[in-house]
C-alpha cells in the first residue's frame, strides 16, 4: 500500500464524482414491501405419483392436491406403523364378530326347541362353520330332519330317539348321531335325479361282458368259480343267504377298492369272519377284526363295483345299489356301538364313503367326526403286539400286523376328506412300525392272496400287486400332505401361508421329488394297477 499522500490526492482526483440521489416531491408513495413467501411444509410421504414426477406434494390424503389438479389417481405406500394399526383393527373387528356369532349360538341352544337344538349340533359336527349355523339361525333356514327327509332319498327316520336329548352323545342312538335317527328304508320315495349313460341298465352288467364260454368256470351268474374263496358271510348279514355272490362282491371290493383296503386287514379279517360268532362280541380286551356292522359295510361298498339288480334297493334304480346292506348296517350299529371298537370305525369310514358315492354330502361328513373320535378313543398306539417269533404266538404276530397295516391305513385315508375339507388332519402320523416292510411280512410271501392282484372278474390271470411299494408311497404323501395343510391351514396366531412363500417352495419341492422317486412300476407312464394309477 502506498503512504504517499500526494499520490492518493491525484488518484482521487481521476474518478467520477457522484450525481445527488432523487428528491421526493410532495407525498410520493412508498415503495412496495418485501412480500413474505412462507417456506414449504416438510411432507415425510409423498404420494407415488409426486415421487415419480419429482413434485411438491403436500402429503393430504386420500388424494393430494397436485394428483386433484391433474385428475389422476392417487396412491400412497403403506406405512408399517399404518399397516400394524390397521391389522390390529381388523383382528379386533373380526373377534368381536366371533363373539357376536358364539353369544347368539349360545343363546339359540338355549331357547331353541329339543329337536331345532339337535340340528344345529349335527351341522355343526358336519363341519358347518359357526357363522354359517348363525346365518341360517337368522334366516330361518334351519331345516330339522323330518322337514328334510322329503328331500334326501338317504335319509333315516327313526322316532324312538328324535326326542331324547339326554341319551349319551358317545352312542349311536344318540340324537347327536342323527344318522342313526334316520331310516334307509324309503321303497315309495322319489330318487335323485341323476345323468345317465350308455351302460346306465341292469342289463349291461359289466360281469356279463365276460361270460364267454372260453372264460366261464361255472354256469350261474358267477363270472368264475370260487370255490376255495367262498366265505360264510351269510352268518353276518340278515340281507340274504347266497355266501357264493355275497363272495362275489366281497372279491370286487379287494380287488377294485383302493381306499377302503387299506383300514382292513384282509388275511385277519377273513380268519375273524370265519372263526367268529357274530352273536357274541368277545371280551373287552380282546381284538376283533370283524363284526356285523364292518361286514355289511363292506358289502355295501362292494356293490358300488356291480350293476347286479339284486343289489338294488329299488327296482331299475342304480343309484340304489347296496341300499339294503346300508340298512343293515345301521341297524347293527345301534347294537355294537357301545365301547370303543376297531370294526366299528373300520364300518363308519365305509359308511362315509358309500354316503359320499351314492348318499347325502352331510350324513358322510357325520359318519367321517364319529369315526375320527371313535379312533380316538381306541388309542391303538397303546395296544402292545410283537412280532417276534420268539416271544408272540403266530395270533399275536398277526395281529401286530394288522394293526400296522391298519393305524398307517387310517392316517392314509384320512387325507382325502380332511383335504377336501381344508382342516389340519385330526388322526396323526402313527407311531407304531411300518411291519408290512418286513422280509416276514404277510405281505411279502406269494402264497399270500394279497401278494397277487388279477382284474377279476374280466381276468383271473394274476400279477403282482406291488401293495407294499404302493401303500409306502401313500404313507410318504400323506406325510407331505400334512405339512402342506398345516402350511394352508395355520392355527389363529400363525403366520399366513401369502407371508411364507419359501415354506410354499420348500413344500413344493417336497411333492416333486416324492413324485420322481417312486419305483419305474408306480409311475404314471408304467402304470397299470388300479391304485397305482390313482397314485398320480
Amino acid at each position: 500500500m502506498d503512504d504517499n499522500p500526494s499520490s492518493s490526492s491525484s488518484s482521487a482526483g481521476r474518478l467520477r464524482a457522484l450525481l445527488p440521489g432523487p428528491t421526493r416531491e410532495g407525498d410520493s408513495p412508498r415503495p412496495p414491501p418485501k412480500l413474505n413467501i412462507p417456506k414449504r411444509i416438510s411432507v415425510k410421504t409423498a404420494c407415488q405419483a409426486c415421487r415419480q414426477r419429482k413434485a411438491k406434494c403436500n402429503g393430504q390424503r386420500p388424494r393430494c392436491s397436485g394428483c386433484i389438479t391433474a385428475g389422476r389417481e392417487c396412491h400412497y405406500a403403506s406405512n408399517p406403523y399404518e399397516a400394524e394399526a390397521a391389522a390390529i383393527k381388523r383382528k379386533h373387528d373380526e373377534l368381536k364378530e366371533r363373539i357376536a356369532d358364539h353369544e347368539s349360538l349360545y343363546s339359540s341352544l338355549k331357547t331353541r326347541e329339543p329337536q331345532e337344538t339337535d340340528e344345529i349340533l349335527r351341522r355343526i359336527r358336519a363341519g358347518k362353520d359357526v357363522k354359517g349355523v348363525t346365518e341360517d339361525l337368522q334366516g330361518g333356514s334351519l331345516a330339522t330332519p323330518t322337514s328334510q327327509k322329503q328331500a334326501n332319498p338317504l335319509l333315516r327316520n327313526n322316532s324312538d330317539n328324535t326326542s331324547n336329548s339326554a341319551t349319551t352323545s358317545g352312542s349311536a342312538s344318540s340324537p347327536t348321531f342323527s344318522v342313526a335317527r334316520m331310516n334307509l328304508s324309503l321303497p315309495q320315495q322319489q330318487t335323485r335325479a341323476r345323468l345317465t349313460a350308455l351302460n346306465d341298465q341292469p342289463g349291461s352288467l359289466f360281469e356279463e361282458a365276460w361270460r364267454e364260454p372260453q372264460r366261464r368256470a361255472s354256469d350261474d351268474s358267477t363270472p368264475i368259480d370260487l370255490q376255495g374263496h367262498i366265505l360264510p358271510l351269510s352268518r353276518w348279514t340278515k340281507v340274504m343267504q347266497d355266501d357264493k355272490f355275497l363272495s362275489h362282491l366281497l372279491l370286487l371290493s379287494w380287488t377294485w377298492d383302493t381306499s377302503c383296503d387299506r383300514i382292513i386287514d384282509r388275511n385277519i379279517f377273513e380268519d375273524d369272519l370265519k372263526n367268529l360268532d357274530p352273536t357274541t362280541s368277545g371280551a373287552s380286551s380282546e381284538l376283533r377284526f370283524c363284526s356285523p356292522f364292518l361286514v355289511n359295510a363292506i358289502l355295501a361298498i362292494s356293490c358300488l363295483y356291480t350293476t347286479n339288480p339284486i343289489t338294488f334297493g329299488i327296482p331299475d334304480e342304480l343309484s340304489t345299489r347296496g341300499q339294503v346292506f346300508a340298512q343293515e348296517a345301521i341297524r347293527c350299529l345301534k347294537q355294537e356301538d357301545t365301547r370303543p371298537s376297531l370294526p366299528v370305525t373300520q364300518g363308519l369310514a365305509l359308511m362315509h364313503v358309500y354316503e359320499s358315492a351314492l348318499g347325502d354330502g352331510e350324513t358322510a361328513l357325520e359318519f367321517h367326526s364319529l369315526m375320527q373320535s371313535r379312533y380316538t378313543a381306541l388309542r391303538l398306539d397303546d395296544v402292545y403286539r410283537s412280532t417276534d417269533t420268539a416271544i408272540a404266538g403266530s395270533r399275536q404276530r398277526a395281529e401286530a400286523h394288522a394293526l400296522s397295516w391298519i393305524q398307517w391305513g387310517f392316517y392314509v385315508w384320512d387325507w382325502k376328506p380332511m383335504h377336501g375339507l381344508c382342516r389340519r388332519l385330526v388322526i396323526k402320523k402313527p407311531t407304531r412300525a411300518k411291519t408290512w416292510q418286513e422280509e416276514n411280512s404277510p405281505l411279502n410271501r406269494t402264497e399270500n392272496p394279497q401278494y397277487w392282484w388279477s382284474s377279476y372278474p374280466v381276468s383271473v390271470a394274476p400279477q403282482r400287486s406291488m401293495k407294499r411299494e404302493i401303500f409306502e408311497a401313500e404313507c410318504n404323501f400323506t406325510e407331505i400332505t400334512e405339512q402342506v395343510l398345516e402350511f394352508l391351514v395355520p392355527l389363529e396366531q400363525g403366520v399366513s401361508p401369502s407371508q411364507n412363500t419359501g415354506n410354499a417352495v420348500e413344500l413344493y419341492s417336497k411333492i416333486m421329488e416324492w413324485k420322481f422317486s417312486l419305483p419305474e412300476e408306480l409311475r404314471a407312464e408304467n402304470a397299470v394297477l388300479p391304485a397305482a394309477i390313482l397314485l398320480q
